[in-house]
């Protein structure tokens, strides 16, 4: 979307700064000793004008989106790890069902608030498939899925209708570690 937003704009504003030029383009190179008519670089500067509207508008929009995704991003994250606590959690349970002894749920914890980055997760292609997940239920009603996306210390955060597709990831390698030991 940003790269025909700024095709947009440097059209709009050529056809602002030099209307002979699109003349020239779209008619001028057929004709001899012609100029263009004023009212032709009028409705050129006019047309220019709103391309380079279009092409700010969409520039402004993109960017504006951008900032409040990763801010709710990080309030996210923040809300996931302050539910994240050995006091709050109820249960984690493998792939829904089977639950993780006690002694899992302080390593989970520990490692979730060592992760240094949490970002929006993006998948690569149009399918996902997860190695391995888990429930974890807290005590104040926050429930959450942790994903193991790609068996390589990548994983995702679920949560919501979709709790089997990623919103946030963040990579730990003692994680997977855990993941393999159990």
């Amino acid at each position: 979307m940003m790269g025909l937003a700024l095709v947009l704009l440097v059209i709009g504003i050529g056809h602002v700064a030099v209307p002979r030029v699109s003349w020239f383009l779209s008619i001028g190179w057929k004709l001899k000793n012609a100029s263009p008519s004023a009212a032709f670089m009028l409705v050129s500067r006019v047309g220019g004008a709103v391309l380079s509207v279009i092409g700010m508008a969409i520039i402004v929009s993109a960017t504006f989106q951008a900032v409040r995704h990763s801010g709710v991003a990080a309030a996210s994250w923040r809300q996931f790890q302050r539910q994240m606590t050995v006091q709050n959690i109820q249960s984690i349970r493998a792939g829904g069902t089977q639950p993780l002894p006690a002694a899992a749920i302080p390593v989970l914890v520990s490692d979730i608030h060592t992760v240094a980055s949490f970002v929006p997760y993006v998948a690569s292609g149009t399918s996902f498939s997860a190695t391995a997940w888990w429930l974890v239920t807290c005590r104040s009603g926050y429930r959450v899925s942790v994903i193991d996306v790609n068996g390589q210390g990548a994983f995702g955060i679920a949560r919501g209708a979709n709790w089997l597709v990623p919103t946030y990831q963040f990579t730990s390698n003692r994680l997977l570690n855990w993941e393999r030991a159990w």
